[in-house]
């Protein structure tokens, strides 16, 4: 086969897969939220990030600083996974530590791998000081994480069929040389 006859081929399986990827995008598989303006009935305020990773169906880290106003600054981190009580695409119970009391617990609807949740309800407290306030508003936004295909790895595919066309023509002369070199004869009778 003929470069001329490879290029178009080439080219136009770039197209259709451009225009095959625009029309159908990936799903992400996982998902990195913003979790911002936590606000609790006795004005405590919150704000941090988490990721959702739809394959596990979990909650895999979590970065959560809350501004108690009787406790003093409160850090929610995960890993380690001993801090996390539970964790889902719908409910997220943290604690500082594994084993105290002190901790978070916010609620999803709708859940977490879809495109806007919201947070519809949730508390922080510790129960060992006696501080238990509920959550009265707080936003979360999301920046999914997306499937793509590194530019190389499309670039080593042009280049091997780039490779291979040339091959072709070099057979090609080596074979055209042998004939002019050493003609067929045919024998008439």
């Amino acid at each position: 086969m003929k470069l001329s006859r490879i290029l178009p081929l080439v080219v136009g399986g770039a197209v259709a897969g451009m225009v095959v990827s625009a029309a159908s995008p990936a799903q992400a598989l996982e998902f990195n939220w913003t979790i911002t303006n936590l606000t609790f009935a006795d004005g405590s305020t919150g704000s941090g990030t988490l990721t959702y990773d739809d394959v596990l169906g979990q909650i895999t880290d979590v970065n959560i600083n809350i501004s108690s106003v009787p406790l003093g600054n409160i850090s929610l981190v995960a890993p380690p996974s001993s801090n996390i009580a539970s964790s889902s695409s719908s409910v997220l119970q943290i604690f500082s530590t594994a084993g105290t009391f002190e901790g978070l617990q916010l609620n999803f609807s709708p859940v977490l791998n879809t495109a806007n949740p919201g947070i519809t309800a949730g508390f922080y407290g510790n129960t060992v000081a006696g501080v238990n306030s509920s959550l009265t508003s707080g936003t979360i936004a999301s920046a999914a994480v997306p499937f793509d295909t590194p530019a190389g790895q499309a670039m080593a595919t042009v280049g091997s069929l780039f490779a291979i066309g040339l091959m072709r023509q070099v057979k090609k002369r080596l074979a055209v040389k042998k004939l002019v070199v050493n003609p067929m004869e045919t024998v008439v009778s």
